[in-house]
């Protein structure tokens, strides 16, 4: 076991859930049940953390129209995901998402860099909902 900020204030994934889950990814992710997240005022005591890896799969001939943006295509992109116990840093189960098939709604880039070419495909919140929610939810369980 490798020392986190979590090791010494993260409570052990044991019991019945519900389980608190801090996320680290690539986007924000506003849909996730907020009862599965810590309070606020007690950092780093998430029982469970999720990460995800996303990996681009080359661009679809799909374009995407943004007011103010030409040619925006479509990248398709899949990622992985790993849930571990925040305290031990465990693995205790890892799953993949497929990115959707259509334009994401918002084309979100840094004003002062160069106007982008393409756009990466959103994962399905729904579906990662759907793998978390057995582990989050539920009686402590292992792959």
């Amino acid at each position: 076991m490798y020392p986190t900020v979590y090791t010494e204030d993260a409570k052990p994934y044991a019991g019945k859930g519900p389980h608190t889950l801090e996320l680290r990814f690539h986007l924000d992710y506003k849909s996730l049940p907020a009862r599965w997240s810590p309070p606020d005022n007690e950092t780093h005591t998430a029982q469970l953390i999720v990460c995800e890896y996303v990996e681009e799969a080359g661009l679809t001939d799909t374009q995407c129209e943004y007011r103010g943006h030409d040619q925006v295509w479509l990248m398709q992109a899949r990622a992985t995901y790993l849930l571990l116990e925040a305290k031990t840093s465990e693995l205790i189960t890892s799953f993949k998402v497929d990115g959707a098939t259509t334009c994401p709604a918002v084309l979100s880039y840094d004003p002062d860099g160069p106007r982008p070419t393409h756009v990466r495909a959103a994962m399905d919140e729904a579906e990662i909902i759907r793998n978390l929610r057995p582990y989050v939810e539920g009686e402590r369980k292992r792959q």
